[in-house]
Order: C-alpha cells, then structure tokens, then sequence
C-alpha cells in the first residue's frame, strides 16, 4: 500500500515568509540589542578614559586635580584610585616646593646677595637679576656667560681668582671662597665676596656649581678706615710712651734731686742741733752751778727762768732731731708723764718780764 501525502503549495510558502519575517525580525532586534550594548559598554569604557585624558591634559597646564570616577569595573577603580593618589602627592610636593622657592627668594632678597648658577657640563650659567644689579647693569644689559664675567673682575684679580674657582672644581680645595674687585656701570669698582658649592658625581666629579656675590665694598672701607686708625692710635701711643717715658726720667731725675735736698737739709739740722746743743748744755751747767751759790730771791728766780728757757731749747733741738729722724722713718714716740701745772707755771714764769714791759 502506498499512502501519499499532498500539501499545497501555496500554503507552504506562506509557512516559508513567516519564517523567513520572525527569523528577519529577529535578527534585526538582535543586531539593535548588540548595538545598545555595545554603545553602553563604550561609554562606560570610554567616559573613565575620556575624563582621564582630560586630566592629564590639565595636568600639563599645572593644575593638579582629582579625577571623579564612576565605574564599576575594578581596574578602571585601582587605576583611577592610584592615580588620584599621585595627585595628592604631586599637590603636597608642590607646596612644599612652593613654599621652599618662597623661603629661598625671601632669603635672597633680605640677604641682598646676587645668585649664580654654572653648569659645568653644559658651560650655562644664569646670573640673577640682583648679581646684575649691585654692578648697576640691568638684567637685559648683561648676557649670562663666562665671557661677560671676566670682563667684569678687575685684570688684577681675574689670575687669582680663576685659579681658586679650578682649584675648587678640580676638588684641589674643599671650599670655595674669594675676594675679588668687580668694575662697576659707573666706572667704579666694588669689592665681592663670593661663595659656591660644587654639585658632584659619585667619582667626585663637579657637574654644577650654585653660589653668591656679596656686595663688601663697605666693610672694605671701614676695614681701611679701622687699619688707618689703628696705625694712627699705635702712633699716638707711641708718642705718648715717649712722653710719659721722659716725663718719668724727668721725676727721676727731681726725685733724686729732693733727695740729695733733703739729705743735705737733715744733714745741716743734725749738725746744727748738735753745734747748737754744746754750748747750751754749757750755758745749762753753769746756770745750775750759780744757783748753788748764795743769791738774793731775785737773782735766783731770773737764774730759773734761764735755766728753763735753756731746757726748752734744748727740747726744741731734740725736735729737729726728730724731723731727720721722720724723714728717714725711724721715729719713735715715747709716753712721758709732765706736771701740766707746772709747765704753765713755767710757761707764764718765762713769758712773765716780757709781759712786764
């Protein structure tokens, strides 16, 4: 038996379109779906990216910010993370760097020093501004090279000083220190201190030298002004040692003079005290002889009044004694006992005819 299956045609056909329409369709939306997705992939690839080139592109005008990320895939999260970490650090290395430029032109300007800068590899050196202007040049009216700053030293100087500076750089010496004069706009010269120091390789080799000019024309002055005063001052002392030295033999030579004077003096008083003490140590005696006699109360009281009068004498000799002995420091005092009624009666009693008269 043979069993036989008949369909239309055109029905299979229309079985066919429908097919052929859903799987277009189909295909269609597939291919809009991949592309949504692939635009959404994009652009959550390529904004991070986008935003990041962006920041790196402001980071070359020196403005260092922080990127604003939002994405969820962890590479991009590390990446942008790390990154916002340099940020952070370039910020703070850059205040730090700010404030230390800061400091170091404050420095600079307070300390009114000129700045130089010679790079030995390359033969470049830059000359601030103020090394320009304490020899009364402009910044534009001196070019910034070895040749400029040779014409400037005075020739005296400029030997001397190029052998102290290749010394240093050949690390002969190990610092770097020099007086020298400079000639000024003016046509006068200045006197410069200048110091440096040598950036050097791990052999010892010098590649750079930073240093400073002082302006020391004053303190050279006063300096001068110092040595002349001096020289003048060990002038005037030594004059005045001279005087004091004649001055001193001239009292010398006085003193030695008095003292002749007052040995001579103490010689005449002790000769005369003694030339005077012997006849009246007679006069003395024989007072005291005729009083033993027989006398009239009269006599005998004028005999007294001598005799007392010659005792005085001889105490006021003894006196003049004492001046020599005074002189020569070879005083004694001595402690006697005296009647004081007496002694005025005796003094009244010499004084007594006179008063009379």
């Amino acid at each position: 038996y043979t069993i036989q299956l008949t369909i239309n045609s055109k029905v299979l056909k229309e079985k066919e379109h429908r097919l052929i329409k859903l799987f277009v369709i189909t295909l269609v939306l597939a291919f809009i779906v991949s592309i949504i997705w692939a635009l959404i992939l994009v652009r959550r690839i390529t904004n991070p990216l986008q935003n990041f080139t962006r920041r790196l592109e402001i980071l070359q005008t020196r403005s260092i910010i922080n990127i604003e990320y939002n994405t969820n895939t962890l590479e991009f999260k590390n990446l942008f993370k790390q990154f916002n970490v340099i940020v952070n650090l370039m910020r703070d290395n850059e205040k730090s760097l700010m404030a230390s430029e800061q400091r170091f032109y404050l420095a600079m300007k307070g300390s009114n020093d000129g700045l130089w800068d010679w790079n030995i590899d390359t033969g470049e050196i830059y000359l601030s501004p103020r090394w320009k202007g304490m020899l009364g040049y402009e910044d534009n009216e001196i070019k910034n090279n070895m040749e400029s700053i040779s014409k400037l030293v005075h020739t005296s100087d400029l030997e001397a000083t190029s052998k102290l500076l290749n010394d240093y750089v050949a690390g002969i010496t190990n610092v770097y220190e020099c007086e020298f004069r400079m000639l000024h706009k003016n046509g006068s010269l200045i006197n410069i201190l200048s110091r440096g120091l040598a950036v050097r390789t791990n052999n010892g080799q010098a590649n750079r030298i930073v240093g400073t000019n002082i302006d020391i024309t004053n303190r050279k002055k006063q300096e001068e002004k110092l040595i002349e005063m001096n020289a003048s001052l060990e002038q005037r002392v030594e004059e005045r040692t001279k005087e004091i030295e004649s001055k001193n033999n001239e009292l010398i030579k006085a003193n030695e003079v008095a003292d002749s004077a007052s040995k001579a003096k103490s010689l005449f008083l002790a000769n005369m005290s003694h030339e005077i003490r012997t006849p009246m140590n007679g006069v003395i005696g024989l007072t005291d002889l005729v009083l033993k006699t027989e006398l009239d109360s009269k006599q005998q009281q004028y005999l007294e009044k001598i005799k007392i009068s010659s005792s005085n004498l001889m105490h006021i000799l003894n006196d003049i004694l004492d001046i020599s002995k005074i002189e020569a420091g070879k005083l004694e005092i001595e402690n006697i006992k005296f009647d004081i009624v007496k002694m005025t009666k005796d003094v009244i009693g010499i004084h007594e005819v006179n008063a009379q008269d």
